[in-house]
């Protein structure tokens, strides 16, 4: 009778290779989509306008506060 629990005799260094690769592998495949989705997505007018509010709106809510601290 054939044991099917036994595996076949790889050294250490053997399946670490081999884990190296495949995981290499992925990560080229991960990293080449992420490229295409920035490549894709350039900033828009909307984009800039809406980073510049952002901004804008944290430094009124700091000097909003910057006051309410020196009436006091």
């Amino acid at each position: 009778m054939v044991n099917h629990l036994q595996s076949p005799c790889l050294s250490s260094e053997e399946l670490k290779k081999v884990v190296e690769r495949v995981v290499d592998k992925k990560m080229q495949e991960t990293v080449a989509k992420f490229d295409n989705a920035l490549k894709d997505s350039e900033p828009t007018v909307t984009d800039i306008l809406g980073g510049i509010g952002y901004i804008l709106g944290l430094v009124g809510i700091g000097a909003y506060f910057n006051y309410r601290r020196k009436k006091e």
